[in-house]
């Protein structure tokens, strides 16, 4: 069936499609009975505008006063009072960009404040028009939220409860990335280690069907089953390594680099070594690190353009923004005419004991 247009509503409510454009992108300029009458016609309909073309169609902006008195909220339930004042994932970028856009900022740390009740009904009362949801690896009870108070935007993976805009890392292509930066280098028996959250989240699926497809299109690598783990376990670790020997690990963690360290096993000489999520501050390793500034400044950016649109509560048909990584090359990957790779060296033994936990 054809999609519904701005024209359909515009006749279904009896008004005209300047008054359906008004009411979704500035919803102050109409009355309110108006306003319901076109939002219903839509809901009726099917009906939703194109953001992105009103993106278009909105030019560069500019600070108004109505934007001055409002405020973004920042809200995330992973800081604990030993880390208080901590930065999180995106709360820089995410701060930054609420100035540059003439927007007053609140952090809100669920977790310290002890998620009082009525938290979101206090943050409207101060202006905050927005809200712009952080990283909730141990989510707080969400469930008694009123949504309809906000614009939402929620920034990487790790969701709280419903379904929300979203800004995200792109993880598939990067799996496939440091596939073919290995590869490229002259590696051919290329393993992986993966882990499985609790509970799962998309990027599992995302990293295990990126390496599984990058395997599948290139018939000159060995095919080696990788290795995905609920918890790290060091016996199943050493049983995979030992029946696939790879040249090459992409890992999810660094808890594989530490057990081969431990062993004997040098990252970037005897074995090529790529980490995904970031090097945790060891710049010798090549790693793809997630676009933190990127990620925040864009999901301030579509909570303007929600706040704008009046676009408030959860939505029906979530958007999603992906954001490629940005990969960083260091001494654990390099050609491997440099190396001396340990399948090649006869009679060495990696690991001779290993002792669990």
């Amino acid at each position: 069936m054809k999609a519904p247009t701005a024209r359909d509503v515009a006749l279904k409510a009896g008004v005209s499609l300047g008054t359906v454009s008004h009411a979704f992108h500035y919803p102050h300029k109409v009355r309110p009975p108006t306003l319901e009458k076109v939002r219903g016609a839509a809901r009726e309909l099917g009906y939703e505008p194109n953001l992105a073309a009103s993106l278009l169609r909105a030019g560069p902006l500019r600070k108004n006063a109505a934007r001055k008195r409002m405020s973004l909220g920042f809200v995330t339930a992973e800081q604990t009072a030993a880390c208080r004042e901590g930065d999180t994932y995106f709360l820089k970028a995410v701060q930054l960009r609420c100035t540059e856009l003439g927007y007053g900022f609140e952090r809100v740390d669920l977790h310290l404040a002890g998620t009082p009740t009525a938290w979101d009904r206090m943050l409207r009362a101060r202006g905050v028009a927005g809200l712009i949801l952080g990283p909730m690896y141990d989510p707080p009870p969400l469930q008694s939220v009123d949504w309809d108070l906000f614009s939402v935007v929620r920034l990487g993976r790790y969701a709280p409860v419903g379904e929300f805009h979203t800004v995200r890392p792109s993880i598939f292509p990067e799996v496939l990335e440091g596939w073919r930066q290995l590869r490229s280098r002259g590696y051919e028996r290329i393993g992986a280690c993966f882990f499985q959250h609790t509970p799962p989240i998309i990027d599992d699926d995302e990293r295990l069907g990126a390496f599984l497809a990058a395997q599948a299109s290139d018939p000159g690598a060995v095919a080696i089953s990788p290795l995905v783990l609920r918890a790290w376990d060091p016996s199943a670790f050493e049983s995979w390594w030992q029946k696939y020997r790879p040249d090459a690990v992409i890992d999810f963690a660094l808890c594989t680099w530490r057990h081969l360290q431990g062993h004997g096993v040098e990252v970037g000489k005897d074995c090529g070594f790529i980490t995904i999520g970031g090097n945790q501050g060891m710049e010798e390793f090549a790693t793809f690190l997630e676009d933190e500034e990127g990620i925040g400044r864009s999901g301030v950016d579509l909570c303007d353009q929600l706040i704008r649109h009046g676009e408030r509560g959860l939505p029906t048909r979530p958007s999603q923004v992906s954001l490629g990584c940005i990969w960083v090359p260091g001494e654990t990957v390099r050609p491997i005419q440099e190396q001396s790779i340990y399948p090649k060296a006869a009679g060495r033994v990696f690991f001779s004991a290993i002792e669990p936990g």
